[in-house]
């Protein structure tokens, strides 16, 4: 049902009814009929088998609500008191009565997938499937994949792709060799060590498509998406897992990631809460260790109190008399009040009223005329020359 003859047609060729035209415009109708999330429709199906059937698939799949970790054969066997084969032969056959008997309540889900595959060469894993069902903002995100996990294992159109060091888990359908999928990953990594920076999906397509043979843009695509050496930045540029913008691991580069995603200041403690929310399989991080990586980076600038932005973004660092000292050098003559308290709004997070207090401080500021003011060193040595 998947085959990837369509991707290599020629230009002569006349597509068939299953077509990825036909496929692409079923979406919109697969859609609607899927109205409901992954986890009610597979619940609804897992509650119907026996007992012993759908508990092993609970665990195994993490659909419990209040428990979504995923359990293993052995831990299940001691539960049930049978040997970790014989929870491997349940599991199975619980999924193959799934397909049968339940294809119909399944089958909005399978046409998405089915969708998806063709996009991406038959090749498919989860997360990058959970985005196509655009549930990346569920509440129950872990429960939404879960149930999504079993919905395609059940599937009998495709097969899981075999364990290796390179491959992250996920599936495949017709016609997909593995060692084609190995191929592209390793020309990728090629490619983007070369670089030495991340780079936009179309443009590492292009240039695998070029050193890769007889590999269409879908297969690449699919390709990408379960390398286990590969990952996607907060830009969806491509890149290694090794980078840290694309697999952060230490706390400061998490707090870049989240400051460059925002694209605007933020206060530590909103900061803190982001982290959490976006890497929330990792360890809990405390709003004072992010403070203290804040300080002592320089990727970062304080704005404001408490707010932080980047750097590049042309954020002045220092206090606001810094700031302003800073404003009127660069101005090179005196300004006028208004403008220089533009022009440090532009660098900081303050209160106007801040800016205009810090303007009568005599040591470093004077008034030259109504409303402009000057560096007090730079009007003096003019008031001296003068004499």
């Amino acid at each position: 049902m998947h085959s990837q003859n369509h991707d290599n047609q020629t230009e002569g060729e006349k597509p068939t009814e299953d077509s990825v035209l036909d496929r692409v415009m079923s979406e919109s109708q697969s859609l609607e009929l899927a109205s409901a999330k992954p986890s009610k429709v597979v619940t609804a199906a897992v509650n119907k088998l026996r007992d012993r059937e759908r508990d092993v698939l609970i665990a195994r799949y993490g659909l419990d609500l209040s428990h979504t970790d995923k359990e293993t054969l052995e831990s299940i066997g001691k539960k049930l008191s049978v040997t970790r084969e014989r929870v491997r032969q349940i599991e199975n056959a619980a999924l193959k009565k799934i397909a049968k008997k339940f294809s119909a309540a399944l089958k909005p889900l399978w046409k998405i997938v089915d969708v998806y595959l063709t996009m991406h060469g038959n090749i498919a894993d989860v997360d990058f499937l959970i985005d196509h069902f655009k549930l990346s903002q569920s509440d129950n995100l872990e429960l939404e994949k879960n149930a999504l996990r079993l919905a395609v294992a059940a599937y009998t159109e495709v097969y899981p792709i075999k364990k290796h060091v390179d491959l992250k888990a996920g599936w495949l359908g017709d016609n997909v060799k593995q060692a084609d999928i190995l191929e592209i990953q390793k020309v990728a990594v090629g490619i983007l060590t070369k670089s030495g920076e991340p780079l936009p999906e179309a443009v590492l397509v292009d240039q695998i498509v070029g050193q890769a043979k007889n590999m269409s843009s879908a297969l690449v695509k699919g390709a990408l998406r379960v390398g286990a050496k590969l990952g996607m930045d907060n830009k969806n540029r491509w890149g290694l897992t090794a980078w840290p913008l694309i697999v952060p691991r230490r706390i400061r580069d998490k707090v870049f990631i989240i400051l460059e995603t925002a694209g605007k200041p933020l206060h530590f403690e909103e900061i803190t809460k982001l982290i959490g929310q976006k890497f929330a399989h990792d360890r809990q991080v405390l709003s004072r260790t992010v403070h203290n990586e804040l300080i002592s980076d320089e990727r970062f600038v304080l704005v404001g109190r408490g707010i932080y932005a980047l750097s590049t973004w042309g954020y002045a660092p220092g206090v606001v008399s810094d700031v302003v000292k800073e404003v009127l050098q660069q101005a090179g003559q005196p300004m006028k009040i208004g403008d220089i308290v533009d022009e440090v709004l532009k660098r900081r997070q303050v209160k106007r009223n801040t800016i205009i207090a810090n303007l009568q401080n005599r040591s470093l500021f004077t008034k030259v005329a109504k409303a402009t003011y000057d560096l007090a060193q730079r009007a003096g040595e003019g008031s001296a020359a003068a004499n």
